[in-house]
């Protein structure tokens, strides 16, 4: 999706910059700053307009796809609430670092797919009904 903006703006490594940006925009939400930030301050030290062009193009690009591309295919996707993939993204980043960011969805969908089949199974009932007959 940002290669073909960064060709329009006669960017000589278009290729390499829309690699760097796909592989950074792994990462749920702050993905595209990660990446973003370092592309237009080369962009900045190569051209002035240049790193005013890939600005705007990284912001835009930005918006489509955090506005409208990712809830969709999130939604479609994992069924999950985009609050839960934000304290996924911030709980697994914080345990595992760069590579719990780009997991935190599957890790998400993993640990809500146990509480539901802890849930299902009435792992709690058996363990207070244990409980109570201890105590009895």
């Amino acid at each position: 999706m940002c290669l073909i903006p960064f060709f329009f703006i006669h960017q000589n490594f278009a290729i390499w910059i829309a690699l760097f940006l796909s592989l950074t925009n792994l990462i749920p939400y702050v993905g595209p700053y990660i990446g973003g930030i370092p592309v237009v301050i080369y962009e900045f030290f190569m051209n002035q307009q240049l790193g005013y062009a890939s600005l705007i193009v990284i912001m835009v690009l930005q918006y489509l796809e955090s506005s409208y591309l990712q809830p969709y295919l999130f939604s479609k996707g994992i069924h999950l609430h985009p609050i839960y993939l934000i304290i996924a993204l911030t709980f697994f980043g914080d345990l595992f670092g760069i590579i719990g960011m780009i997991f935190s969805p599957l890790l998400l969908s993993y640990v809500i797919f146990l509480v539901e089949l802890l849930r299902n199974l009435r792992i709690g009932d058996d363990i207070k009904r244990i409980m109570h007959y201890e105590n009895d």
